[in-house]
């Protein structure tokens, strides 16, 4: 059954294949076009220090959330010979490629299937029209984001600031991000609210900044999102009742 999952609690999963421990989630990587979980970043810690292992959502097997498993198939071989990513460079597309080559996996940014959904397994049949489908896409493609850094974000309303994103809320089974969670402490210290991702007006990344078409007034008078409680459909109608927007689910 689906859920909608805080990535901040999901920080510190292990991710193991056949029982051994391969690493702790450190991050996700998200798209900014569809703000899909692209990547879950992993700590490998001790055996391959100063290095980010990413895995694509597709590539997890099995999730055990009450003892905290990510399940993978893949060894610590394969994993030691992977192209190498340093702990502070960001992923480029052509590192992405590299990774995606290596492993077999198909890459989501292919034509049809950036919404989300996933594929494993490329033929080397496929490999002449994946290249062309690459080659086709416009020049403004997506670029993927790290979690821990837009969580540090400032959130600004239509009239000014409102507070700043802390978390956000994920499908577990389309890995896609459906709302930011909001310490509105530039208006009501204290308050944490959810809010749509589908209400974001634009993101400033150069500033740090994300724009949405709401009052301070109506976002400090919004239910108050309380992290103990899982967020169900009942919430959510709740939520979009009180902003008289349309759900994403109708």
């Amino acid at each position: 059954m689906t859920m909608l999952r805080s990535i901040n609690d999901i920080k510190g999963y292990s991710l193991k294949s056949g029982g051994e421990a391969l690493g702790t989630v450190s991050d996700f990587n998200f798209d900014d076009h569809e703000w899909t979980i692209r990547h879950v970043v992993i700590d490998t810690g001790g055996w391959l220090t100063g290095r980010k292992v990413l895995i694509p959502p597709a590539e997890i097997k099995k999730t055990d959330w009450e003892n905290q498993d990510l399940v993978v198939e893949l060894n610590k071989d394969e994993v030691e010979k992977s192209p190498p990513l340093s702990a502070d460079e960001p992923v480029s597309r052509q590192y992405e490629d590299r990774l995606y080559s290596y492993y077999g996996w198909h890459p989501y940014w292919v034509s049809g299937i950036m919404s989300g959904a996933y594929t494993t397994a490329v033929n080397p049949s496929d490999e002449e029209d994946v290249r062309s489908a690459d080659e086709d896409e416009s020049q403004e493609k997506p670029i993927v984001r790290s979690c821990k850094e837009v969580i540090k974000y400032r959130l600004e309303g239509i009239d000014g600031e409102i507070g700043d994103v802390e978390d956000f809320i994920a499908d577990d089974q389309t890995w896609q991000i459906l709302y930011l969670v909001v310490s509105t402490g530039r208006i009501l210290p204290g308050k944490k609210v959810l809010l749509a991702k589908m209400w974001v007006d634009r993101v400033s990344w150069s500033e740090s900044k994300i724009y949405v078409d709401l009052t301070g007034k109506k976002i400090k008078e919004s239910p108050e999102f309380d992290r103990s409680i899982p967020v169900d459909r009942d919430y959510e109608e709740r939520l979009f009742e009180f902003y008289g927007r349309k759900g994403y689910w109708l």
